[in-house]
């Protein structure tokens, strides 16, 4: 049996791999602590979104070293209306939308407070400056804005595009805070489905930014009911006479538009196609039978079949005398 095979041969490689190991975990202590204990910006903190013509403040901060501190503006461009300071502090009011890029230094000036530290040659900072890039966003306020009423029709696929999002910063989360089960509303705002009764339904509607600023509209949502022609015959008319005759209808969204898509008035009646309303003097007798057509602004057609008949005027004799 070799001396690596023996007992004591496997304990010495045992003990040889575990003083690895230890050796490895102090190496990375000790890398890891003097980085821990690094001089520069605290990561945590970072200039938030502002908003325009609104007070904006914000102060970085600083880790380890020498405090006090100082914030030495370097180069880019803060926002219009902002300016800052060498305690670090950023304020105004900004007075233009738009992302803006700059860099800025850190350095610690309490060396000298401590015994047997001095500072650089330089004597701008204890430790070795420390800088980075910074954005501050500014964004218009966040608003939504939904027409007050919005009108659908049962049973009719309802898609609209009325609901707008202005200011804040995209993307944009839409929210149908209060509504029927039955509607949606999609990524850009589009309110959208089938409604599936008639009545009035109020509306509570929610947009949030990427930054978690929320802005809501209410609106209310009329359903009407679907399209019908109600009337179901024409009066009687007479050749001379004057001649008046709505047509009627139920539901639907105005305005409506009226059509004789087969068969025709007798000559001198005619139909109003806004109103509906037949009107003249028919100049014939006769039978007339018409298709009409009613449609609304939503496409929605509702057809009937009816019957216009013409009588001739009766003429009276005088009795003999």
């Amino acid at each position: 049996m070799s001396g690596k095979d023996s007992p004591w041969g496997r304990r010495s490689v045992v003990r040889m791999r575990i003083g690895r190991v230890v050796v490895c975990l102090l190496v990375l202590v000790a890398v890891s602590a003097p980085l821990a204990m690094a001089f520069g910006f605290d990561d945590g903190v970072k200039p938030p979104r502002g908003i325009l013509d609104t007070r904006y403040n914000f102060t970085f901060k600083g880790r380890n070293g020498c405090p006090p501190y100082t914030f030495v503006f370097q180069n880019g461009s803060l926002p219009p209306g902002l300016s800052m300071g060498a305690d670090g502090v950023i304020s105004g009011v900004p007075t233009a939308v738009g992302r803006y890029s700059f860099w800025v230094e850190l350095r610690d000036k309490g060396c000298t407070g401590f015994p047997g530290n001095s500072c650089p040659p330089n004597g701008n900072s204890c430790s070795a400056p420390s800088q980075r890039p910074f954005t501050i966003d500014i964004v218009a306020p966040l608003t939504v804005a939904a027409p007050p009423r919005i009108v659908a029709e049962n049973g009719v696929h309802l898609t609209t595009t009325s609901v707008h999002a202005a200011g804040g910063r995209a993307p944009y989360r839409w929210e149908l805070v209060q509504a029927p089960d039955w509607l949606v509303i999609g990524k850009g705002g589009t309110i959208a489905s089938t409604p599936d009764k008639p009545g009035s339904f109020r509306l509570a509607i929610a947009l949030t930014d990427q930054y978690d600023d929320r802005a809501t509209t209410d609106a209310n949502l009329i359903v009407k009911a679907k399209l019908t022609i109600t009337t179901t015959r024409l009066a009687a008319a007479r050749v001379g006479r004057s001649y008046r005759a709505p047509l009627h209808s139920n539901g639907g969204v105005a305005p409506l538009q009226w059509k004789v898509t087969s068969g025709r008035f007798p000559v001198g009646v005619r139909l109003n196609t806004s109103t509906g309303l037949v009107t003249g003097k028919p100049q014939r007798a006769g039978t007339y039978t018409l298709r009409l057509t009613v449609k609304d602004t939503l496409g929605v057609a509702a057809l009937t079949r009816l019957t216009l008949t013409v009588d001739r005027v009766r003429h009276q004799h005088a009795p003999a005398s």
